[in-house]
């Protein structure tokens, strides 16, 4: 997604100079709520399990969000959520309000409450999210562990790797060099290798090092 600025007076005079730049409006947000958005992150998980808590406890929805921003110790999430209580009070839906912080609602979040509000069926909506959410996080946290100890292996893998090609196989190839006619096709590449570092050690480092930068940036 494209972020488009514009210096303007309010939304209507943002939306205008868009529309006459020729550019599409998906989303529209003010400065100061993008550097709170960025600031950080709303927790969804346990945002949504407070809300949850709050409308069994019979608060209504502006009410809801109004106990959660003055309960939040972090400036900028009361600032959003400050936010999105005024947007409530003007009359629109809680997933219009949510779409002004597009960097702390993702937008399976704000599908999800919008898909339900018609029906007035948010907190069942929230509950489903938090389900979801902790399902992924758990195979998340599980692939992660699954993922540890083949890294590690690897990683020790390839240190052996290099410090027998950079090490050992040079000091070998000038003992083995006489045979170099008697020896397997693998032998004698590896004997060619040492030899190569021994004759051109940095050229083939540096070489190495740039091919590894060129793949980095691709990446």
């Amino acid at each position: 997604m494209l972020v488009y600025a514009v210096d303007a007076l309010d939304e209507v005079d943002a939306r205008r100079q868009v529309r006459a730049a020729g550019r599409q409006i998906i989303s529209i947000a003010s400065a100061w709520q993008l550097r709170s958005a960025a600031a950080t992150r709303i927790p969804l998980v346990s945002f949504s399990q407070e809300l949850v808590a709050l409308l069994d406890a019979g608060l209504t929805l502006i009410e809801a969000v109004d106990t959660l921003s003055e309960k939040e110790p972090n400036v900028g999430t009361r600032r959003a959520l400050e936010q999105i209580r005024v947007r409530l009070f003007e009359g629109k839906t809680l997933s219009a309000a949510l779409e002004e912080f597009p960097l702390s609602f993702t937008p399976l979040y704000i599908a999800t409450v919008r898909a339900n509000e018609r029906t007035g069926t948010i907190r069942e909506a929230l509950e489903r999210f938090v389900a979801y959410q902790q399902q992924i996080d758990l195979l998340r946290k599980k692939l992660i562990s699954a993922s540890i100890y083949p890294a590690v292996l690897c990683g020790t893998g390839l240190l052996v790797t290099i410090f027998l090609l950079g090490y050992v196989v040079p000091r070998f190839s000038a003992i083995y060099e006489d045979l170099g006619s008697g020896l397997p096709w693998a032998s004698r590449l590896l004997m060619e290798w040492g030899q190569a570092l021994q004759n051109h050690g940095l050229m083939v480092v540096a070489i190495m090092a740039v091919i590894g930068l060129v793949i980095a940036n691709i990446g």
